[in-house]
């Protein structure tokens, strides 16, 4: 026996050998600046870029007359490789309680704006816009991470023949005056607008109820990963609401789980998911009975026909897929995305290899054992 172990040994030891002296493989350069140099008016006046003044054209009209209608002295505009930014969004100061996600692109904003000082630093209009920009662009490649996706997996600018637009308002007025001229459509009330022109997706917000740097941007971050979501699935109209819903609820509080922003018109009720406790809520709904069968709104394709519960469910049951069903939500969104139409229920049960009923009762079983109680 032993002059087998040897010679077995003796093997084992030159795979090893052999195994690490394998050139590790490459891994991806972190996030240390934009892919490309963005184009910012505002940077072209500090002269911090070079380069002539250029044409902006947006919402299918030329550029300067869209951002001459808001008639603010304070509009930003900063375009990226994939979407152009219109805000008027004024300063903030960072401070202990701004989101950690947040501050992730403090060094890369001190990196653009040397005079940035301090731990706290105080963000002039202009350095929330690229703030905003470098913080998107972030978010945007983690979701590709998710889906192991990249700007190559897409036609054109993530299936869309223009760059997304996003228009941040820190006025009502403004709002109002640029939904009335450009959209068609206006909400006082603090709706969103999704925009379907110029073959281009965009998203247009008023000022949050209590807008602080958090919250404004729990609701950019909310609205961007639904679109993210629109280009992932090639722009079908076959969403279920439950997956739109809970996909921008959990991006949102990964942000900062005190600022439930429901893109204002999402749920107006409060009930129970109004604070930032929501996985304790959603447990007791499913250990008391009262939680709703996901069977019951799996087919709802609008969100604003979701209940507030429904919507703290549907955070939930996505939680539950990013943590535990990457894989199978990949063939999900991807059957989703089929030219054929692939039906909802057909989709889920082959990407899942379960129904609908099978897989929420393994979620609630899931919530009974992992989410706290308080």
């Amino acid at each position: 026996m032993k002059s087998i172990a040897v010679p077995l040994l003796a093997a084992l030891a030159f795979l090893a050998a052999a195994t690490d002296a394998q050139p590790e493989p490459e891994k991806a350069p972190p996030f240390t600046e934009y892919p490309i140099k963005p184009y910012c008016t505002e940077c072209l006046k500090m002269k911090l870029i070079e380069g002539p003044k250029r044409p902006i054209r947006l919402m299918e009209f030329d550029g300067e007359d869209v951002l001459a209608s808001i008639k603010s002295r304070h509009v930003i505009y900063l375009e990226h490789e994939d979407f152009k930014l219109v805000s008027t969004l004024p300063g903030y100061r960072f401070n202990s309680h701004t989101s950690e996600r947040l501050r992730l692109e403090l060094p890369l904003l001190r990196k653009r704006f040397p005079r940035l000082r301090g731990k706290m630093p105080k963000l002039n209009r202009h350095h929330i816009a690229h703030l905003f920009a470098l913080h998107m662009h972030r978010v945007k490649l983690e979701f590709w991470e998710l889906f192991k996706t990249s700007a190559a997996s897409y036609m054109c600018i993530m299936n869309r023949k223009n760059k997304h637009e996003i228009y941040l308002f820190d006025s009502q007025r403004d709002y109002d005056r640029f939904t009335d001229r450009f959209t068609g459509l206006q909400a006082r009330a603090g709706q969103e607008i999704i925009l379907h022109t110029d073959d281009a997706v965009g998203f247009v917000r008023p000022p949050p109820p209590s807008a602080c740097l958090n919250y404004w941007n729990n609701t950019v971050i909310h609205m961007w990963i639904h679109l993210l979501l629109e280009c992932q699935v090639n722009n079908a109209y076959n969403r279920p609401a439950w997956l739109d819903a809970g996909f921008g609820h959990w991006w949102e509080r990964r942000e900062h789980p005190g600022y439930n922003t429901y893109c204002y018109t999402e749920s107006r009720e409060v009930g129970h998911f109004g604070s930032d406790k929501w996985r304790p809520r959603i447990r007791r709904l499913v250990v008391s009975g009262k939680a709703v069968d996901l069977a019951d709104y799996y087919q709802q394709k609008e969100m604003s026909s979701l209940s507030n519960m429904e919507h703290g469910l549907s955070f939930g049951q996505v939680d539950y897929i990013l943590q535990h069903k990457k894989e199978e939500l990949r063939t999900f969104v991807r059957l989703l995305g089929n030219p054929e139409h692939v039906e909802q229920n057909t989709a889920f049960r082959t990407a899942f290899g379960m129904s609908i009923p099978a897989f929420d009762e393994e979620w609630r079983d899931w919530v009974r054992k992992t989410y706290p109680k308080r």
